[in-house]
């Protein structure tokens, strides 16, 4: 093997090798990070949000990765629910 060819064999080796090795790190981050936005928010912050940037739908994807006494959860007089099948939603603002 010539010594260009190996040389352009080794970075490769390399970078699969560190690829390899953070992506148990980078996993775990990632699950925290998700964690970490599926945190029940205030609904008061973000009704707020949602009226200062014009926002109109909070989009709920999985409904069992909230508690049931969550907001997201519970009927609200300013949200209206439509639904997209058992676990997926729309929340609508009521004008």
């Amino acid at each position: 093997m010539s010594p260009k060819i190996a040389a352009s064999v080794s970075p490769r080796a390399s970078a699969t090798a560190i690829e390899a090795s953070l992506a148990p790190i980078m996993r775990a981050h990632l699950r925290g990070l998700d964690d970490d936005l599926r945190a029940d928010v205030n609904e008061t912050d973000v009704r707020q949000l949602m009226a200062a940037e014009g926002l109109g739908f909070v989009v709920v994807p999985d409904a069992g990765q909230y508690a049931p006494s969550s907001w997201l959860r519970q009927d609200r007089d300013w949200l209206r629910r439509i639904e997209l099948d058992a676990n997926r939603y729309v929340l609508a603002i009521v004008a």
